[in-house]
């Protein structure tokens, strides 16, 4: 049985799992802390101004969200989603434009493509070691 994925004003007492997606820690209880799922600070720039679309503002957002700091911890958090009720955190002024909601969709979609695979890092190029570069000389 899979568990909803909520979306919730922080503060209060709420059940499941829950996610403070944001730049600042804050004061609220949260079980944890997920700032690589947090709009960017552009992004925020831009929504508190008013100076973009709300439509390219959510565009923007689900952009950042499939980056790869932010699916090395999204995936994690889906996968969590389908064992415990996961409620994200959020201190939007105005709930009809709250970009956690977007957020919560991109944990469904994870969730629901069952893709919880986390991308390995690049190789990183070797570095001669000593002891060729000893023998060299």
């Amino acid at each position: 049985m899979e568990h909803p994925i909520r979306v919730k004003r922080a503060g209060g007492r709420h059940g499941g799992y829950r996610v403070l997606a944001s730049r600042k820690r804050g004061s609220q209880a949260a079980d944890a802390w997920a700032p690589q799922l947090a709009p960017s600070l552009g992004l925020l720039r831009s929504l508190r101004s008013g100076a973009a679309l709300w439509e390219a503002l959510l565009a923007a957002y689900e952009e950042e969200l499939r980056g790869a700091a932010a699916q090395d911890v999204l995936k994690p958090l889906a996968l969590l989603s389908r064992r415990k009720a996961l409620t994200l955190l959020c201190d939007c002024p105005e709930d009809a434009r709250c970009l956690h909601l977007v957020l919560a969709r991109a944990l469904e979609e994870c969730r629901r493509a069952g893709c919880f695979v986390l991308t390995a890092p690049s190789p990183r190029p070797r570095s001669k070691s000593r002891t060729s570069r000893r023998r060299a000389t």
